[in-house]
């Protein structure tokens, strides 16, 4: 089914800190059947995001799109001496999100999707000098580039590997987990590495082999390009098999199911 268009609501986001983030929201264009709030991928804007939130709304899914501080929409005039922390984006800027997007009449579903001589030239990391998307705020990228040398990303950070793990152990809604086998960048090794974190939740890993689905190359990125429109179905059809699901053996929050697409 072919994507109806509309134009999606921009909307400014205030975070607990004072923030300001630039959010492009996508009405639902048929009977509504959920909100989804897409957390984009380390440097990636919102609007690579537009055909699958122009899918989703089409679907019956009122879907947010947001740029975090630092990127895209949500940028300052210069990054140069900007200054955060890489976990604000998930601490303050999607709490901001999903409290645009709760709602007590549907349900919320959330999709959340990993060149030092660069940085010492401009003071930030010039993503986009490599055709990689968004240039990153300076402690971003000096946070990422420390969590990838451990082979559990920040888990076995010892500065704050107990914090996160305590996080983590929060959550206890659906999460299925898919990577595409010719990803690169983030293959099924990797996603299962990070996922082990999510120690009380009921988790469904997924291997996408191109072939096997009739599509070309996926990569890191290619997901949300038009091609892969198949996947997206998919997905949505999970989103609506788990519209409220109970929580597991440590209920400490509201459930939301949760796709994680790296």
């Amino acid at each position: 089914m072919k994507p109806t268009s509309s134009e999606p609501e921009h909307l400014t986001l205030r975070t607990a800190d004072g923030y300001p983030l630039v959010a492009l929201r996508y009405p639902a264009t048929v009977p509504l059947r959920g909100h989804l709030v897409m957390a984009g991928a380390t440097g990636v804007p919102q609007l690579f995001y537009r055909n699958f939130a122009l899918y989703a709304a089409s679907q019956g899914y009122t879907t947010l799109t947001l740029d975090y501080r630092g990127i895209g929409l949500s940028k300052p005039a210069t990054l140069r001496g900007f200054r955060m922390r890489y976990l604000q984006w998930a601490r303050d800027d999607l709490s901001a999100a999903v409290d645009a997007m709760a709602s007590d009449a549907v349900p919320l579903l959330m999709w959340r999707i990993v060149g030092p001589m660069l940085t010492r030239w401009r003071g930030y990391l010039a993503w986009s000098k490599l055709g990689m998307g968004e240039d990153l705020p300076l402690g971003v990228f000096r946070e990422w580039k420390h969590w990838c040398r451990y082979p559990r990303y920040f888990f076995d950070d010892p500065t704050m590997g107990v914090q996160v793990q305590d996080l983590f152990d929060n959550v206890t809604t659906p999460i299925i987990a898919a990577n595409a086998t010719d990803d690169l960048w983030a293959p099924p090794a990797s996603r299962d590495a990070f996922m082990s974190g999510y120690r009380y939740t009921d988790l469904q890993a997924v291997d996408i082999v191109p072939a096997d689905r009739g599509l070309g190359a996926i990569g890191h990125m290619g997901y949300f390009r038009r091609a892969a429109q198949p996947l997206w179905e998919d997905a949505l059809h999970w989103f609506g098999e788990h519209p409220q699901p109970r929580p597991a053996a440590r209920p400490q929050q509201a459930a939301t199911p949760t796709l994680v697409a790296a």
